[in-house]
């Protein structure tokens, strides 16, 4: 699964901006708590979906287990605390540490563990149980990674997404979002067609 997840978690967010529970672009610190946001409340839920957060890249040099090992560790503060080197918005730099705070964003928002919201409007009617799923020294379940499902349960949200968000009559994503979401943000290389980054 790996970075798969993150396209779940894409989709996720969709579900929970469809029932008016988040805003593309609304802040995280009108979400999280500013111990966890510090000077980087003000980064949308956009930003976390396309990459643009403007933090410095970090992406191979997270040392989780050096976080889980300190006095109060949290992977949400440790992504946040990074330096920022450029607004939001204005360039892609790929960031698990973002969709780590994108899960705690959803979470929060929903009321409930990213794992149970996402259970029930999600997975359940997909028939999808997932195996394990990391949860974090916060208590948020990991939004980039370590989602464990089978080939034919990523298979089933495979087949969502191209039923355009419909499962067996009922709408579980809004078509416009997944339309939205794959439309791509970001062109990544030299082929465009291909190679594109939206939420």
């Amino acid at each position: 699964m790996h970075s798969l997840s993150k396209s779940i978690l894409s989709t996720i967010a969709g579900i929970a901006i469809s029932e008016d529970l988040l805003e593309l672009d609304r802040p995280i610190g009108e979400v999280l708590p500013p111990d966890l946001t510090g000077t980087n409340g003000d980064l949308t839920v956009r930003n976390l979906l396309t990459m643009a957060a403007g933090m410095r890249d970090d992406e191979m040099g997270y040392d989780w287990e050096s976080i889980e090992d300190e006095v109060d560790p949290s992977f949400v503060r440790a992504a946040l605390e990074r330096t920022r080197i450029a607004a939001p918005g204005e360039v892609f730099a790929y960031d698990t540490g973002m969709t780590q705070v994108l899960a705690a964003v959803i979470a929060e928002s929903a009321g409930a563990s990213l794992c149970a919201y996402a259970t029930e409007r999600l997975f359940a009617p997909l028939g999808i149980d997932a195996d394990h799923w990391h949860v974090d020294p916060d208590g948020y379940h990991a939004g980039g990674h370590s989602m464990f499902l089978t080939p034919r349960e990523v298979a089933r949200f495979g087949q969502l997404v191209l039923r355009d968000g419909a499962w067996e009559g009922e709408q579980l994503v809004p078509p416009e979002w997944l339309a939205e979401s794959l439309a791509g943000t970001w062109d990544l290389g030299c082929r465009p067609e291909r190679v594109r980054y939206g939420y």
